[in-house]
C-alpha cells in the first residue's frame, strides 16, 4: 500500500465454510453510485467507507454486484488501530446486493469479532475463483479472466518472488 497519509484501495477479504467447501470474497473500495461502483476508491479510513465486488456474479439470471457498508465511526486505515478497534469491540458492516443499474439493497451483517487470523505459517492467501459462492457464480468476461490471473499471482508467491 501507499504510506499515510496517502489514501490507498483498502480491501475486505471473507472466507467461510459452506457444504461444497470454502467460499471467498473479496471486497474494495469503491463508490456506491452507478458509474462509481464500478471504479476503485482509494480511501483513509476503513469506515464508514463502502466495499464493493467490482465485478458481477449471477444470480437469478441476473448479474448483481455484491458490497459491505461500514456504518462505524472514522476509524483511519492502519492495520493496527483496527485490530486495537476489533479488541474493543465488534464493528459492524452492512452486505448489501444490487443489479449492476440498481440501488443498493441490504441482505445481511457482517460482524468482525477479531484481527485477522492467518492459516498458519504461511500468509493467508485468498483465490475466490477457485473457492467460488454456491449458487452465485461469477458473471461476465472479467470473472471469466480472473482464475488465471489469481493461478499466476499465487503461484509466484509460493515461489517466493519473481523470477528474473
Amino acid at each position: 500500500g501507499l504510506p499515510a497519509p496517502l489514501p490507498d484501495v483498502l480491501g475486505l477479504a471473507l472466507r467461510w465454510e459452506q457444504e461444497t467447501g470454502p467460499a471467498e470474497l473479496l471486497l474494495a473500495t469503491t463508490g456506491h453510485g452507478l458509474v462509481g461502483r464500478h471504479l476503485l476508491r482509494p480511501a483513509r479510513k476503513w469506515s464508514p467507507g463502502f466495499y464493493g465486488s467490482l465485478l458481477p456474479y449471477e444470480a437469478n439470471g441476473r448479474h448483481v454486484l455484491l458490497g459491505a457498508l461500514a456504518r462505524e465511526p472514522a476509524l483511519p486505515a492502519d492495520l493496527e488501530l483496527l485490530a486495537r478497534a476489533v479488541r474493543r469491540r465488534p464493528i459492524t458492516l452492512d452486505l448489501v446486493v444490487a443489479t449492476e443499474t440498481g440501488p443498493w439493497e441490504r441482505f445481511g451483517e457482517l460482524v468482525l469479532t477479531g484481527p485477522a487470523r492467518s492459516d498458519g505459517s504461511e500468509p493467508i492467501r485468498f483465490e475466490p475463483a477457485r473457492h467460488p459462492i454456491a449458487e452465485l457464480p461469477p458473471a461476465g468476461a472479467f470473472q471469466r479472466m480472473r482464475e488465471p490471473v489469481y493461478a499466476a499471482v499465487q503461484s509466484v508467491g509460493r515461489r517466493g518472488g519473481v523470477e528474473q
